[in-house]
């Protein structure tokens, strides 16, 4: 199994993985030892979709006669540009998968593996921005019951889970097709499960959306077993390149909500998004970002040169030219790097419980502390809740060690 993109494709790859092994097949972590090799794709930019194409193209080459799958964004959005490729479409994916590997019996459920455990509370969104090419492959919203929400995160809790990530391609949208909302599911979820010791990580959620929710879902928030952290793309710092992306939210919404969460949690962990390069971005327009973020002050910034993608209406619009997107881009990733900094800076010496989530690629332990922030140890076990001192840090993680 090969997967690219976000945390919904890692969740369809682990229910393809659990359907393999409940028809009695073997997940293997070679191509080489592989009868079958499976890659879920991801369209949300072109380089993304590119990485699986290359990948597709490499496999095909090397291991010519091997049965090959592509699920995922790209077979579901661009068909096209797979026509010889053995495809499964995202709405076939349990059906199709199911029947492939035997599987006859009642739902088969998604395998709990790790710390860490990815649960779906919605699938496709509301919105219609005008760049995104996503909701062709998601389509429209359709939440999951609470009943059947808050049933997998017990599952997962009672089978060694300890960090819960709720996600969707919008979680501010969850319920507004079953009449509920997310605070609801939140308030059901932590008054109904009574285990103490996890931590729930609130995914993406828009500033159109929530906007609607936000007072609310702070109050939710001041559950210690609620982690402090708020992903609010902002995309751009202009409201004239807000309409014309069609993101229904002002630059004005998005700073009300964070200063509202910045109140009440200082130590909130924000993290949000910016495309640059966006058709109709100038210099004034792009001053207007630069603005915005120094106003809010974000923890992380993703920042993504604007990748026109087949399909959209923002595809027929004219970029500004590449030497003016890339120089924005390094202005994006210079203003990112200080304010990582300096927000880090600011909880060198302090202390609190870190929950110990995987280990790191060149050594140690990855932890995450109450607002989500990724923390460096050197020794601990997996699962536990440790606590730390922070002796260091950098732009994007902090350095702790274990203190009684």
């Amino acid at each position: 199994m090969k997967v690219f993109g976000c945390t919904m494709n890692k969740v369809d790859a682990q229910l393809i993985e659990s359907l393999a092994k409940a028809g009695g097949h073997e997940v293997v972590h070679s191509e080489d030892e592989a009868d079958l090799i499976v890659i879920n794709s991801c369209v949300v930019r072109e380089e993304s979709e590119k990485k699986a194409l290359r990948y597709l193209e490499r496999i095909k080459k090397c291991y010519n006669g091997k049965r090959v799958i592509l699920t995922g964004c790209l077979p579901s959005a661009l068909p096209e540009l797979v026509r010889d490729t053995e495809t499964v479409k995202l709405d076939e994916l349990e059906k199709a998968f199911s029947k492939l590997f035997g599987v006859k019996e009642a739902k088969v459920e998604r395998e709990v593996n790790s710390i860490s455990h990815p649960v779906p509370i919605a699938r496709g969104c509301l919105g219609n921005c005008s760049y995104c090419i996503v909701k062709l492959a998601r389509g429209r919203l359709r939440s999951s019951p609470m009943d059947e929400v808050i049933s997998e995160v017990e599952r997962a809790l009672s089978r060694g889970a300890k960090e819960i990530l709720l996600t969707a391609e919008d979680t501010a949208a969850y319920g507004l097709d079953l009449g509920e909302n997310l605070p609801s599911l939140l308030r059901e979820m932590l008054s109904t499960i009574e285990e103490e010791e996890f931590r729930i990580r609130i995914g993406m959620m828009t500033p159109g959306l929530a906007k609607r929710i936000y007072r609310d879902l702070s109050e939710i928030y001041e559950d210690p077993r609620v982690y402090k952290f708020l992903h609010l793309p902002l995309q751009s710092g202009d409201d004239g390149i807000l309409r014309k992306m069609r993101r229904n939210y002002s630059v004005k919404d998005y700073l009300e909500i964070v200063k509202h969460f910045r109140r009440k949690f200082p130590e909130l962990n924000l993290a949000t998004d910016i495309i640059v390069g966006f058709p109709g971005e100038g210099a004034e327009e792009f001053s207007r970002t630069l603005e915005a973020l120094m106003k809010s002050e974000p923890d992380k910034v993703h920042v993504a040169r604007y990748s026109p993608r087949p399909k959209t209406e923002a595809y027929e619009m004219k970029p500004p030219p590449g030497r003016v997107i890339k120089s924005r881009s390094r202005i994006l990733h210079n203003l990112r790097m200080n304010l990582g900094l300096k927000r880090n800076s600011m909880l060198l010496g302090e202390r609190f419980e870190v929950l110990l989530t995987s280990k790191g690629k060149k050594g140690g332990l990855i932890g995450r502390a109450p607002n989500y922030k990724q923390v460096i140890l050197r020794e601990g076990a997996l699962g536990e809740f440790s606590r730390v001192e922070v002796v260091g840090y950098t732009p994007t993680y902090l350095k702790g060690v274990r203190v009684e």
